[in-house]
């Protein structure tokens, strides 16, 4: 098997009961020895020191002044721990930015002739045109230096891919789809990007919504159910999931319906998964698969769930045992379902975590195959890198 070196970035990594925790020592079977650098730059303690969470897996964390330094630091601490009499333990590397860790990664491949593999993690192709502007030239220029020189880079979406290949002229043959993000939304515990009780503290309670992509006569009759709700639930507020022209039409809506002040519109899959992880329920109508994933979060996150009994969330739950199920039309159902959410009792907290048994059962067999397809992937990049440099 062979020996692998992981490069990130993301601090939540030190955090045994983290996603990218585990999305990284979960692997320890697969390979004989897992090397995980922390590039970081936080001055807290003092000098780090290389810690060992598992038998093959061994973690270091770099503490420079800064981002340039720290990854100084962390090449230092590779040529320690991973450089014998000038061979190199390390038989592949993966990197999860196009930034520190990854031109880190593409260093040391060069330095060394071992492969290099770009795990794209998807917040990189969810950074709104603000957040952009941040953005140094030296991120810029890496990433189109990456971009252009890797052979192998991992995304989680057929969409990402074309990202990638159209936007940014990558080869198509080097970008391949690994579902590494849909199937991690349901492991683990995740850290909110961004709080919806922070980002509106005028809510007592938060409703989150999240209508069908191309459903705007379901979505403006829930909205006219929501709104005779959210009257009798002063201190409530209702977020809803919207963008492209549909949103201007149920702007104007909600505002002829006269709870403006208790409904705020948000674009949908910039930060979805961190706002189910925080409203305090969801209400999602999905009858196709593609579109239930906010319900599988929701599940894990132990959100409560409201759907309907067509599709996967009637497949799934049942009515008030793990879900409550309500037709879109159903006002009355409606009514009750959220009031059941509000109360917070124990009868909402047995259905919350018969939701989370069944949504962990359901895609327990999708991780294991991740795990594999993450595994065989990697091994791919190794034997194809080798291939070509003979």
């Amino acid at each position: 098997m062979l020996r692998l070196l992981f490069i990130t970035k993301d601090a939540s990594v030190i955090d045994s009961e983290s996603t990218s925790y585990h999305r990284i020592t979960d692997l320890r079977e697969k390979f004989s020895e897992i090397h995980i650098v922390l590039i970081q730059s936080v001055m807290r303690g003092g000098k780090k020191h290389p810690l060992r969470p598992f038998n093959n897996v061994w973690l270091y964390p770099t503490n420079a002044r800064s981002l340039i330094g720290s990854v100084f630091e962390a090449y230092a601490f590779v040529k320690a721990q991973l450089l014998f009499g000038g061979n190199f333990r390390a038989d592949v590397i993966v990197a999860d930015d196009t930034h520190e860790a990854g031109m880190l990664g593409w260093f040391l491949s060069e330095r060394f002739h071992r492969p290099l593999q770009l795990q794209m993690r998807s917040d990189f192709f969810t950074h709104t045109s603000d957040e952009q502007k941040k953005f140094s030239l030296f991120y810029e220029m890496s990433t189109d230096f990456l971009f252009s020189r890797v052979k192998n880079i991992c995304v989680a979406t057929d969409e990402e891919r074309d990202v990638l290949v159209h936007e940014y002229d990558c080869e198509e043959n080097t970008v391949e789809v690994l579902p590494s993000e849909h199937v991690l939304n349901f492991q683990g515990v995740h850290g909110s990007v961004c709080d919806l009780h922070e980002r509106y503290p005028q809510f007592k309670s938060i409703l989150l919504y999240i209508p069908q992509e191309r459903k705007g006569e379901q979505t403006a009759l829930v909205l006219q159910e929501l709104s005779k709700i959210l009257r009798g639930h002063r201190e409530a507020g209702l977020v809803v999931l919207s963008d492209g022209p549909e949103r201007l039409m149920l702007e104007r809506l909600v505002i002829s319906l006269g709870v403006q002040r208790q409904v705020a519109f948000e674009v949908r899959s910039l930060h979805t998964a961190s706002y189910v992880r925080t409203a305090d329920m969801l209400i999602h109508f999905s009858h196709d698969a593609e579109e239930s994933e906010p319900l599988f979060i929701a599940g894990m996150a132990r959100t409560p769930i409201i759907t309907d009994a067509v599709g996967v969330g009637g497949r799934l739950f049942r009515n008030g045992e793990s879900a409550y199920l309500c037709r879109p039309e159903d006002g009355a159902c409606l009514t009750m379902a959220i009031d059941a959410c509000l109360k917070k009792d124990d009868t909402l907290s047995a259905l919350i975590e018969r939701a989370h048994e069944i949504v962990q059962e359901y895609f327990k067999n999708d991780y294991s195959g991740y795990l594999e397809a993450c595994a065989k992937s990697i091994n791919t990049c190794a034997v194809l890198d080798s291939g070509l440099k003979k």
